[in-house]
């Protein structure tokens, strides 16, 4: 089965994951013009296996949103947590690929979010790049992408509402 998260990176998906991010930066630069709080970063709560919020993953990233919701200052912890629980099942033989590799993502993505609010921006950026690379299709991460570029272009340090 032949889908986004199975195929590889190639010349042509770079260039329009490119071209989406430039549009999205745009996009996100002239928002950002108007109004900084209406931009905000977006955190993805999951369930990948099992019963509703059973498994290690959910339950790790469920937590990880819930501090960065909350601004506590476990969200680091709780999101390299909930980084490592999904990459342990992304290597799993047993597990399905695409969606393994989208919770991975998903996973890197909310870590991203805890990196920003931890003040290093440089390292939320590479980080959703690597989130990119693993599910460069997610709307999700393109967009937080967009935001990080936007407030690194514009030197804004203040920090909207997770959603």
């Amino acid at each position: 089965m032949d889908n986004a998260a199975t195929r590889p990176l190639t010349s042509s998906r770079l260039t329009s994951m490119v071209a989406a991010l430039v549009t999205a930066m745009i996009s996100a630069s002239a928002v950002h013009a108007a109004d900084t709080a209406t931009l905000p970063l977006k955190a993805t709560r999951f369930v990948s296996i099992g019963l509703a919020g059973s498994d290690a993953v959910s339950i790790a990233t469920d937590r990880c949103v819930r501090r960065l919701q909350e601004r506590a200052t476990g969200a680091l912890t709780a999101c390299q947590l909930a980084v490592r629980r999904a990459q342990d099942v992304s290597l799993d033989p047993l597990a399905t690929p695409a969606p393994a590799r989208r919770d991975y993502a998903y996973a890197l993505g909310n870590l991203a979010i805890a990196q920003w609010i931890a003040g290093d921006a440089k390292a939320a950026q590479a980080t959703t790049l690597l989130a990119l690379q693993h599910s460069p299709d997610e709307r999700t991460l393109v967009s937080n992408l967009a935001v990080l570029e936007a407030r690194n272009l514009s030197g804004t340090t203040t920090v909207s509402a997770v959603k």
